[in-house]
């Protein structure tokens, strides 16, 4: 069956009642529909589908809505990575791409001197043993 046959299976208000069932909200204009050869966009910040007013509807709607649907399964895929890393290397990255407002955490000052062992005397040298 032709995509297109595919498409028209369903009415175009279905095919809204459905993307709106999961989220998103299927609008009918968008500034950018002015654009020459400019069907339909993704407007992923929103959850929004804008459909131009030109063309298969229905075939548009289709198409925009899958690229949604490809935004949130790669951030939800590349997450699952990040999650895996380990701290430090994480957080590297959120300072390098975010460009951290937040300082890191102070380190305090090493002392001048090593601290001696619990019991042991000031002044006096500890034996050591092992590596």
């Amino acid at each position: 069956m032709p995509s297109a046959a595919r498409a028209e299976s369903w009415t175009y208000q279905r095919l809204v009642e459905a993307f709106e069932q999961r989220g998103f909200h299927v609008v009918g204009s968008h500034p950018r529909c002015a654009e020459r050869g400019l069907y339909g966009l993704d407007l992923r910040e929103s959850r929004r589908i804008a459909v131009c007013p030109r063309g298969n509807l229905a075939d548009t709607l289709l198409h925009e809505g899958w690229h949604g649907v490809q935004a949130r399964w790669q951030r939800e895929a590349e997450a699952r990575v990040m999650a895996r890393r380990d701290p430090a290397t994480y957080f590297r990255l959120v300072d390098e791409l975010c460009a951290s407002a937040v300082p890191p955490p102070a380190v305090p000052p090493a002392p001048a001197f090593p601290a001696s062992p619990a019991g042991a005397p000031q002044g006096q040298a500890v034996k050591r043993t092992g590596s």
